[in-house]
């Protein structure tokens, strides 16, 4: 439920008449960071929760931490079930995500509707503009 929706269930069945939206909204978002969040560093966080059987069906499928690169990429659990796939397109936010870093999304389209298949977080700002590129 979203906190909307968790303030109506709560007004059904509780008198909560003293309690406020936002109060709702505060604890909402509390007990589901909590869920997710394992560190305070949110790409541990995000990396550890790829990790472990919470992020069902997530499959982490590329790692890059580095002093200079941070790159996580996984799949989705739509990744290898939608079948007939004729149009696949990548996405990517711009200064939009916490931070530094940028989002990347492969996108799938499937019976007219999109669909995300993999993502990849993606952080180069500590690589130096002056240093030689690794060409692996």
């Amino acid at each position: 439920m979203d906190p909307v929706q968790l303030r109506t269930y709560l007004n059904d069945k509780f008198d909560i008449t003293k309690i406020t939206a936002q109060q709702i909204r505060y604890w909402w978002l509390f007990y589901n960071q909590n869920f997710y969040k394992s560190e305070e560093d949110h790409i541990n966080s995000a990396y550890n929760f790829l990790k472990s059987n919470q992020a069902a069906g997530c499959n982490l499928c590329f790692e890059l931490l580095t002093s200079q690169v941070i790159a996580i990429g996984f799949t989705t659990p739509l990744f290898g079930k939608i079948k007939s796939i004729f149009e696949v397109h990548c996405d990517a936010t711009y200064k939009t995500a916490k931070g530094r870093f940028e989002l990347y999304g492969i996108i799938c389209c499937f019976e007219g509707a999109g669909y995300p298949l993999a993502y990849l977080i993606l952080d180069t700002t500590k690589v130096s503009k002056n240093e030689p590129k690794d060409e692996r």
